[in-house]
């Protein structure tokens, strides 16, 4: 009888194991030592890109919910100016009339682009959460809004270059599932 090693951790495999009784991996039959060595080393390497590639997503991952809480800051200064202005505007001694014209139009407009900005913070923020938990509604997200995100030069571009780099690796496929 000769003697089977697994892959994984080296021990001595029943002929008929389909699983390592020490480690609980898959077996992948070995002839000797050697080609254990081997493997685990080759494993080993595998193991320590997966786990660094796992760190840079999650990079990514905290760059796109950091994003999400900077949108929601700047929505709540927007919203903070959008109330006060017209009490600015009364402490003003030159009074445009035009302004107060203008304003009510002004007005509704600032207060959607404030609601959009609100809703585009937390879906940041859930994307951020959902890809550093390695959900796949994070990954293909985060895709599309890095796609979108090419168009704001510089730093969007080099955000959405990274991540779309990154997710459609072929090593992602292996970290989503």
């Amino acid at each position: 009888m000769s003697n089977l090693f697994c892959s994984n951790c080296g021990a001595v495999l029943d002929e008929d194991g389909k699983y390592c009784a020490r480690c609980g991996v898959a077996a992948r039959i070995h002839k000797s030592h050697k080609d254990v060595n081997l493997a685990t080393s080759e494993t080993n390497k595998q193991e320590y890109n997966y786990s660094r590639y796992k760190g840079n997503v999650q990079i990514i991952a905290i760059l796109e919910a950091a994003s999400g809480i900077i949108i929601l800051l700047g929505s709540l200064l927007l919203g903070v100016v959008l109330v006060n202005i017209p009490k600015i505007m009364n402490f003003v001694e030159v009074q445009d009339p035009e302004f107060w014209r203008v304003w009510p139009i002004a007005n509704s407009f600032l207060w959607v682009l404030l609601i959009v900005l609100v809703i585009y913070g937390i879906l940041n923020i859930l994307l951020g959460v959902s890809l550093y938990k390695f959900n796949s509604f994070g990954r293909i997200g985060t895709m599309i809004n890095g796609a979108l995100g090419i168009f704001n030069v510089p730093i969007g571009t080099l955000f959405g270059i990274a991540s779309i780099y990154l997710l459609t690796r072929p090593e992602a496929d292996v970290v989503f599932k």
